[in-house]
C-alpha cells in the first residue's frame, strides 16, 4: 500500500533497497514491481493459508451474479513460478490439487459451450419494445413484463450495491421515470447485460429472472404482468 503513494525518486530508491535497481520503466511499472515483491516477501514470511478476498467470496459471487461454476485454488510458489515461466502447471504437477481443479474447470467449459451450441432449455429470452420501453421476459413460451424503472433500480453492480454487505444503494426514487433500455445483450449462459438511457449499464443473472418468473406464475392473475423484485 505504501508503494502507491511514492513519486519517481521514492520508487527508484525503494527498488534499489530491494536490490532491484533499474526494474520497471514508468512510475506505475515501478510501483507494480514493488507491490509484487512486497507481496512475495509477505507470503514467504507467512506460510499459513489466507483468503485474499475474504471468507465466503465465492458464495457471494454465485449469489450476486448467478454464476453456477466458481473455483478456487491456493496460489503456491510453484504455481506462480510455472506461470512466470509459461509452463503449464498441470503438466509439471499432474497429480496436484490444482491440476484436478483445472481439469474440473476444463470439463465445465465443455459443458457450457455445448449448452450454447445446442440450446439451453429454460434460459430466459430478454427483449424490449421501443414503443413502450418495457422489458419482456420469455421462458419456455410464457411471457412476463418488467417495468424498466423497477428493473434499473434492481441493478446489482458495484455502483448500485455495497460490495461486502450486498445492500442496495440505488433506490427506485433515484431512477428517472422515463428510463428505458437501449441495448440488451446475452452473456453466455448466466446473465444478460442491459444498457440504459441514463448512461448506466447493468448485469442481471438469468437465475434472478427465473426465480421471479416462478414466483409470479403462482399468482392467479393475467399472463402478462409486472414481475416482483429480482432478489
Amino acid at each position: 500500500a505504501a508503494a502507491v503513494g511514492l513519486d519517481e525518486a521514492g520508487a527508484a530508491a525503494a527498488l534499489a533497497a530491494l536490490g532491484l535497481e533499474g526494474q520497471g520503466g514508468t512510475l506505475e511499472e515501478k510501483k507494480a514491481v514493488l507491490i509484487c515483491e512486497t507481496l512475495k516477501k509477505s507470503l514467504a514470511e507467512n506460510t499459513e493459508e489466507r483468503l485474499i478476498f475474504g471468507a465466503g467470496h465465492s458464495r457471494k459471487l454465485k449469489e450476486m451474479w448467478g454464476i453456477e461454476h466458481c473455483y478456487a485454488m491456493p496460489l503456491t510458489e510453484e504455481l506462480a513460478a510455472q506461470g512466470d515461466a509459461g509452463t503449464p502447471y498441470v503438466l509439471q504437477y499432474p497429480s496436484s490439487a490444482q491440476a484436478r481443479t483445472y481439469e474440473t474447470l476444463a470439463g465445465t467449459v465443455v459443458q457450457e459451450v455445448a449448452k450454447l451450441k445446442y440450446g439451453n432449455k429454460g434460459t430466459p429470452v430478454i427483449s424490449t419494445l421501443e414503443e413502450d420501453g418495457k422489458v419482456y421476459v420469455t421462458i419456455n413460451g410464457d411471457e412476463e413484463r418488467v417495468g424498466a424503472r423497477e428493473l434499473r433500480a434492481r441493478c446489482r453492480c458495484a455502483a448500485c450495491v455495497e460490495e461486502f454487505t450486498g445492500k442496495q444503494i440505488v433506490r427506485l426514487e433515484d431512477i428517472n421515470e422515463n428510463v428505458k433500455p437501449l441495448e440488451i445483450q446475452g452473456l453466455g449462459n448466466y446473465a444478460v447485460s442491459i444498457s440504459w438511457s441514463d448512461g448506466h449499464k447493468s448485469l442481471y443473472p438469468y437465475k434472478s429472472f427465473v426465480k421471479s418468473f416462478e414466483n409470479t406464475k403462482k399468482s392467479p392473475f393475467s399472463k402478462t404482468r409486472m414481475m416482483p423484485d429480482l432478489d
